[in-house]
C-alpha cells in the first residue's frame, strides 16, 4: 500500500518547511523512499526530518518523498513550529540566538565583518537582525552545511553597511521575504569572494583579523564548482534596498516566481555562471574615479569564455529601477526569459513608483534615466510581458542631450539594449522606450547573431500624447527579423521628433499579417519630424496586410522609408510602404527609396508617397539589379496629390534590368488638389512589358493625370528601355480633366510593341491641352490589332458606373475611365475627348521601320471643339496593313498635319488610311495638311487604302507628296474600293493635291566610261609599217581591248565575250601618249610603247607559270582554241 502527503499537509510543509513531520512507531513497516513526488519547500531544498517514535529517524535533504505502508497510518504535523535553521558553525565567532539576533564574527580592519553559519534559513515573519557597529561597511556572511537557504522572512542590517551573503548550495526568497539593509545587497551562489591582492572569502577560507587584504572591497566572485546553486525569488513582499544602491543575485540559475527587486535609482544586476570562472565587480564611474569599488558605483564583469547560466523571470514578477534619475537593469545569462505578465522596468518616475503602476514622479532638468541591458550567449525570450525605459507622466528628466549625441559618445541613457544569440517577443510583449511627458525616450537596441522574432508583440520608442521630448528610436541587428503581427514604432504623439527604426540583417525580414508593421510617423496632435525607418538585409518580404509607415498626420515632415538588400524585396496580399502627409498634416513626405536585386509587388500590394495635408509628396525611387515584378488588381505604386492637398508630389523612377506589369497593376502620379503631378521615369536595360486588366476592367500601365478637382499640371511619363511592351489593354496614359496641361510622354527604346489593344496615350477631357508625345525606336515600333475584351469590358464599367452614380454621370464616368479611345484598338493616340474644348496633343515618332496594321493606330484625334495636334513620323519604311491608321482628324476643330519624312517605303494596304480630315455634321474646321515625303508609295488594287484631307464645313487640307514612284495609288476622287489621295471638302473649297513624282531612269547619275572607237579591221596589218625613221616608229601603239566586260555605254547592252583578234601595230592614226612613261599597268588600257634602236617585232605570245603574258620574237607553235594568234603574211626589210 503506497500513502503520499495529501494536499494539506504539501501546503502546510510549504508554510514550514523548517518543522519536523512525527509519524507513530507503527508507520515504518515496510518502509521505502521509493521516488521523487513533491517538493516541500518552494525551493525544494530545505532539510526535512522524519522522526520517528523510539529508534526510528531518517532526515531527507534537498529531496521531496513518498512512503509506501504496508498497513494503514495517519500523519500528522508536529504543533511545535517555532525552531528556526539559522546556526552558527562556531569558525568565525558568530553568535545567533534565539530571537535570531546575529553578533559577534570576525572584523578585519572595522570596515568588513565576516560570519559563518551552517544552516542560514529565516522563518516566515522572522528576522536575521545583523546587529553590526556603525563603522562596518560590508557583511559578509557565509553558510557551509551544504544545504539551501531558504529566507522566508527578513534580513536586517545596521547603517548603511552593504550585506553578502554566499552559499554555494543555492538561495530562495520566499514571498514574504525582505531586505532592511541600507546599503547594497548581493546574494550568490558563488563558491568565494575574492579580494584585491590574492585574498578570498570562501566556505573554508580563514579570516584572520589582522589581514589588510580582507580590509578592503571584493573585487570577484569565483566559481570553482559546478553546477552552482540556483537563486529563486518568490517575494511579492518585494527585495528592496533603499534609492541608489545595488541589488545583485548571482547564480547559478536565477529563477522570479511572481518575485520582486527594487532597487529606485540604484542598479540591479541578475545571472551567474554555468561553468567554472569567475565574475569580476568593477569600477561603474565615467571617469574612472572609483579605484576602491565602493558600492553602489561598481558593476558586475562577466567573462566571455564561460559558459553562462540562465535567469527566468515568471509569473507576474518585477524588476524594478524606476526613479527621478538613473537606474540600470543588467542581467546576463545563458538563456534569459522573461514571462508569464512579468515587468522589468527602468526609467524616470517617482520613488514609491512601481514598473507595473507607474507614478507621477517630479524628476529635474538634470535628470536621466539609466539603461537596461539583457547580454546573453543564448536565448533572450519575452513572452506576454514588458521591457520598459519610460519617463512617466509627471516626471521630467532625459532633457538634457539628444540621444543621437549619447550614442557618439558612447553615453546613452534611458534605453535599452539586449545582445543575444537570438531573440522572441511574443503573447503581446511589449519593448518600450517612450515619453509620457517632459524629457527624451531613449533607444531601443537589439543585437542578435541569429533571429529576431517579433510574434504579435511591439517594440516601442514613442513620445506619447503629453509628451515632450524627442523619440530614441528602434534599431535592430540580426541575422533574420521576423514580425508577425507585431509592430516595431519610433513615433511622436507629442511635441517632439519621432525616431528612427531601423533594421540590419544579413538574412532576411519578414512582415506579415494585418498587424504587422515599422512605424515612424508625426501624429495628429503632435508637433515634430519622423526620421523614418531604413532596413539593410539580405532580402525583405512583406505580406498579408504587413506595413511600413512613416507619414505625418500632424505638424511636421513624415520620414523616409530606405530599403536596400542583396536580394529580394518582395510585397504581397495588401501589404504597403507608405510615406505620406494626412488630410490633418502640415509637412511634406519624405520618400520611398528601395535598392535590392528584385523587387517584386503582387495581390494588392502598395507603395505611396501622397499628400492628403498642406505639404508635398515625396519620391519613390526602386532601383533593382534585376527585375522589378508588378502584377494584380490594386498592385499599385502612387505618387498624387489628393483633393484636401496643397502640394506637389516628385513622382516614381524605376530603375531595372526589366519592369514586368499585369493584371491591373498600376503606377500613378495624379494630381486631384493644388499642386503638381509627379513624374514616372522607367530605365529599363532589357525590356519593359505591361500586360492585360484587371478582373475590374481596369488597365495595366503608368499614368499621370491632373483631375477634375486639381490645380495643376498633369506630370511626365519617361521611359527607356531596348524594348517596351504593351499587350491586352495595357497603356501608358497622360491625361488632363481641366484647364492645366496634361503631362508628355516620351519613349525612347530599341522596339516598341503595342499589341492587342496596348495604348500609348494622351487625352483632354476639357480645356487643358493634351499632352505631347515622342517616340524614339532605333529599330522597329509594331502597333498590331485590337483588345478583344475592351467591349465587355466598358459595358461592364458603365452598367457599375450608371449603379453608383446614376443615368446621367455613369456614362460619363465611364468613358472617363476608358480614355474615351477607340474601341480597344492598338497604337499611340494625342487626343481630346468629346466635349473637351482643347487642343489634341501633338506627337513625334522616330524609327526605322513602322507597322501598323489590323486596327491598330497613330492619332492625334480631337473629338472636342478643338484643334487636333500635328502628327510627324521619320521613318524609313512604314507599313499600314489591314485597317491600319494615321490620323489627325477632328469632330469640329481644325484638323491636325500630317508629316511623313525620310521614308523609303511607305505601304497601305487593305483599307488602310493617313488622314487629317476635319470636321462631321453639323459643322466642323478644316481639314489639316499632309506631306510626304518618300521614295516608293505602294498600295494594292482595290484595297480602299487612301490619304485624305478632307473637311465637312470648312475647307480640305492640302496634300504635298514627293516621291520617286506612286504604285495604285493616286490623286482622283474618294472612290470605295481604289486607293485614293483626296482634299477635298463638303461645303468648302477643296484643298490642293501636289504630287512630285520624279519617274527617274535608273542609270540617271551614272558617267559613260571614255573610249576611243576602233575599227577592228584596222588591227589587222597587212605589211609591216614602213621604217623610215626612227620617229615615226615611235609612234607605234599597242591597243588591248579586253575579254568581256562593261560596254562604254550604260545606255548599250552587254557585249557578251569578246574575242581576240589577228593583231599586228596599229595605224598610225592612233594617237601617242608619252605622259607617266614610267608607269606600269596591268590593266587593259592605250599603252605607250618607247621604241628602240634596231626595234624586233613581236611574233607572238604565250602564258608565263603565273599567268602572265610574255610577247616573243618568234611565233610559238601551239594548238588553237578559242584564242587565235596569226603572223602577219609579209614583211619588207627595204
Amino acid at each position: 500500500m503506497f500513502l503520499s502527503l495529501n494536499d494539506e499537509q504539501y501546503q502546510a510543509s510549504k508554510r514550514f518547511p523548517y518543522c519536523p513531520i512525527s509519524l507513530s512507531p507503527d508507520d515504518f513497516t515496510g518502509f521505502e523512499v521509493i521516488r521523487p513526488q513533491y517538493l516541500l519547500t518552494p525551493g525544494g531544498l530545505s532539510p526535512i526530518v522524519l522522526k520517528a517514535w523510539g529508534k526510528w529517524r531518517l532526515e531527507l535533504a534537498k529531496y521531496a518523498f513518498s512512503i509506501a505502508l504496508g498497513i494503514g497510518s495517519a500523519i500528522a504535523f508536529s504543533g511545535n513550529c517555532a525552531l528556526a535553521q539559522v546556526t552558527s558553525d562556531g569558525t568565525l565567532g558568530t553568535v545567533v540566538d534565539p530571537n535570531l539576533a546575529i553578533t559577534g564574527g570576525t572584523t578585519v580592519g572595522d570596515t568588513n565583518l565576516f560570519h559563518s553559519f551552517s544552516n542560514f534559513t529565516v522563518p516566515d515573519g522572522a528576522v536575521a537582525d545583523f546587529q553590526n557597529a556603525p563603522s562596518i561597511v560590508n557583511i559578509f556572511s557565509r553558510v557551509t552545511g551544504g544545504v539551501q537557504s531558504d529566507i522566508l522572512g527578513t534580513i536586517q542590517a545596521q547603517g548603511s553597511a552593504n550585506f553578502f551573503l554566499l552559499n554555494p548550495s543555492g538561495i530562495s526568497f520566499g514571498p514574504n521575504a525582505e531586505l532592511r539593509i541600507g546599503g547594497s545587497f548581493v546574494g550568490t551562489t558563488a563558491d568565494g569572494i575574492r579580494f584585491p591582492g590574492g585574498s578570498e572569502f570562501s566556505l573554508t577560507s580563514a579570516v584572520a583579523p589582522n589581514n589588510p587584504l580582507l580590509t578592503v572591497n571584493p573585487s570577484a566572485l569565483f566559481f570553482n564548482q559546478t553546477p552552482a546553486g540556483a537563486i529563486t525569488n518568490q517575494s511579492t513582499v518585494g527585495l528592496d534596498v533603499d534609492a541608489g544602491q545595488n541589488l545583485f543575485l548571482v547564480g547559478g540559475n536565477v529563477n522570479f516566481d511572481g518575485g520582486v527587486v527594487r532597487a529606485a535609482g540604484g542598479r540591479i544586476e541578475l545571472g551567474g555562471l554555468a561553468a567554472t570562472g569567475e565574475i569580476e565587480i568593477v569600477d561603474n564611474t565615467d571617469d574612472g574615479s572609483n579605484p576602491n569599488l565602493n558600492f553602489p558605483d561598481v558593476r558586475l564583469s562577466f567573462p566571455d569564455d564561460v559558459a553562462r547560466a540562465d535567469v527566468l523571470i515568471d509569473n507576474d514578477a518585477i524588476v524594478d529601477v524606476v526613479a527621478n534619475n538613473g537606474g540600470d537593469i543588467i542581467i546576463s545569462a545563458g538563456n534569459i526569459t522573461v514571462s508569464g505578465g512579468s515587468n522589468v522596468c527602468a526609467g524616470i518616475g517617482t520613488n514609491t513608483s512601481s514598473c507595473n503602476t507607474p507614478g507621477f514622479g517630479n524628476g529635474g532638468a538634470g535628470s536621466e534615466a539609466g539603461n537596461i541591458l539583457f547580454d546573453a550567449t543564448g536565448t533572450v525570450s519575452i513572452r506576454q510581458s514588458r521591457i520598459e525605459n519610460n519617463v512617466n507622466p509627471g516626471a521630467t528628466g532625459n532633457s538634457l542631450r539628444n540621444i543621437f549625441e549619447a550614442i557618439d559618445n558612447d553615453d546613452l541613457f534611458g534605453s535599452i539594449i539586449i545582445s543575444a544569440e537570438s531573440v522572441e517577443l511574443s503573447d503581446s510583449a511589449q519593448i518600450s522606450t517612450s515619453s509620457f511627458s517632459n524629457g527624451s525616450a531613449g533607444f531601443v537596441f537589439i543585437q542578435t547573431n541569429g533571429e529576431v522574432l517579433v510574434d504579435n508583440s511591439q517594440i516601442f520608442s514613442n513620445v506619447e500624447p503629453g509628451g515632450v521630448g524627442d523619440a530614441g528610436g528602434v534599431l535592430i541587428l540580426a541575422d533574420s527579423l521576423s514580425i508577425l503581427d507585431g509592430i516595431l514604432t519610433a513615433s511622436t504623439f507629442g511635441q517632439g521628433d519621432a525616431g528612427l527604426v531601423g533594421v540590419e540583417a544579413t538574412g532576411a525580414v519578414v512582415l506579415a499579417g494585418q498587424d504587422a508593421g515599422m512605424f515612424s510617423a508625426v501624429g495628429a496632435d503632435a508637433q515634430g519630424e519622423a526620421l523614418g525607418i531604413v532596413i539593410e538585409a539580405g532580402s525583405v518580404s512583406m505580406t498579408d496586410g504587413a506595413q511600413l509607415n512613416s507619414s505625418t498626420f500632424g505638424q511636421g515632415n513624415a520620414g523616409i522609408i530606405s530599403i536596400e538588400t542583396t536580394d529580394s524585396v518582395s510585397l504581397a496580399n495588401n501589404s504597403s510602404i507608405l510615406s505620406d502627409v494626412q488630410e490633418t498634416a502640415v509637412g511634406d513626405a519624405g520618400g520611398i527609396l528601395i535598392e535590392a536585386g528584385s523587387v517584386s509587388m503582387t495581390n494588392g500590394a502598395t507603395m505611396t508617397t501622397q499628400t492628403f495635408g498642406q505639404g508635398s509628396g515625396g519620391i519613390i525611387f526602386v532601383q533593382a539589379d534585376g527585375d522589378v515584378s508588378i502584377t494584380g488588381s490594386g498592385t499599385l505604386i502612387t505618387s498624387n496629390v489628393e483633393p484636401t492637398a496643397t502640394g506637389s508630389t516628385i513622382g516614381i523612377r524605376i530603375d531595372a534590368r526589366s519592369l514586368f506589369m499585369d493584371g491591373g497593376a498600376e503606377l500613378q502620379a495624379l494630381t486631384r488638389g493644388n499642386g503638381n503631378a509627379g513624374v514616372i521615369l522607367i530605365n529599363a536595360s532589357d525590356f519593359v512589358e505591361f500586360s492585360g486588366v484587371s478582373p475590374e476592367g481596369f488597365s495595366t500601365g503608368l499614368f499621370t493625370s491632373t483631375e477634375d478637382t486639381a490645380n495643376g499640371p498633369g506630370g511626365f511619363i519617361i521611359v527607356n528601355t531596348d524594348t517596351l511592351r504593351l499587350s491586352d489593354g495595357a497603356v501608358l496614359s497622360a491625361r488632363t480633366r481641366n484647364a492645366f496641361e496634361g503631362g508628355d510622354i516620351l519613349v525612347t527604346v530599341n522596339n516598341l510593341e503595342a499589341i492587342n489593344g496596348g495604348q500609348i496615350l494622351t487625352t483632354a477631357f476639357e480645356n487643358g491641352r493634351a499632352g505631347r508625345i515622342l517616340v524614339i525606336a532605333r529599330d522597329q515600333v509594331t502597333l498590331s490589332g485590337r483588345d478583344s475584351t475592351f467591349r465587355d469590358r466598358f459595358l461592364d464599367t458603365l452598367a457599375r458606373s450608371i449603379a453608383q452614380f446614376g443615368p446621367d454621370q455613369g456614362p460619363l464616368i465611364a468613358l472617363q475611365i476608358f480614355d474615351n479611345v477607340p474601341p480597344g484598338s492598338s497604337g499611340i493616340f494625342a487626343n481630346a475627348s468629346a466635349g473637351s474644348t482643347a487642343a489634341g496633343g501633338g506627337l513625334v515618332v522616330l524609327t526605322t521601320n513602322l507597322l501598323i496594321e489590323d486596327g491598330a493606330t497613330i492619332t492625334v484625334n480631337n473629338q472636342g471643339t478643338g484643334p487636333a495636334g500635328d502628327l510627324g513620323i521619320i521613318a524609313r519604311d512604314i507599313f499600314l496593313i489591314n485597317q491600319g491608321t494615321i490620323t489627325a482628324e477632328t469632330a469640329s476643330g481644325q484638323g491636325g498635319n500630317i508629316i511623313l519624312g525620310g521614308v523609303e517605303f511607305l505601304l497601305l494596304l487593305l483599307d488602310s488610311q493617313i488622314s487629317t480630315r476635319a470636321g462631321q455634321p453639323p459643322g466642323g474646321g478644316n481639314g489639316g495638311n499632309i506631306d510626304i515625303e518618300g521614295q516608293f508609295i505602294f498600295s494594292a488594287p482595290s484595297n480602299d487604302s487612301n490619304i485624305r484631307a478632307n473637311a465637312f464645313d470648312g475647307d480640305g487640307g492640302n496634300i504635298f507628296i514627293s516621291a520617286s514612284r506612286l504604285f495604285d495609288i493616286e490623286e482622283r476622287e474618294d472612290v470605295f474600293v481604289t486607293n485614293d489621295i483626296t482634299a477635298s471638302s463638303e461645303f468648302g473649297r477643296d484643298g490642293v493635291v501636289t504630287t512630285n513624282v520624279v519617274n527617274a531612269d535608273p542609270t540617271s547619275g551614272f558617267t559613260s566610261l571614255p573610249t576611243n572607237t576602233i575599227d577592228p579591221t584596222t588591227l589587222i596589218a597587212e605589211t609591216c609599217p614602213t621604217r623610215s625613221s626612227i620617229a615615226e616608229r615611235e609612234k607605234n601603239q599597242f591597243i588591248i581591248t579586253g575579254q568581256g566586260g562593261l560596254p562604254p555605254d550604260p545606255n548599250a547592252a552587254f557585249p557578251g565575250e569578246a574575242v581576240v583578234n589577228d593583231w599586228e601595230t596599229p595605224s598610225e592614226e592612233v594617237e601617242d601618249s608619252t605622259e607617266d612613261s614610267s608607269a606600269a599597268s596591268t590593266v587593259p588600257v592605250a599603252t605607250t610603247v618607247l621604241q628602240e634602236p634596231n626595234f624586233i617585232e613581236a611574233q607572238g605570245w604565250i602564258y608565263g607559270e603565273n599567268g602572265e603574258i610574255i610577247f616573243t620574237a618568234q611565233a610559238p607553235t601551239v594548238t588553237p582554241t578559242t584564242l587565235v594568234l596569226r603572223s602577219s603574211s609579209t614583211c619588207n626589210d627595204n
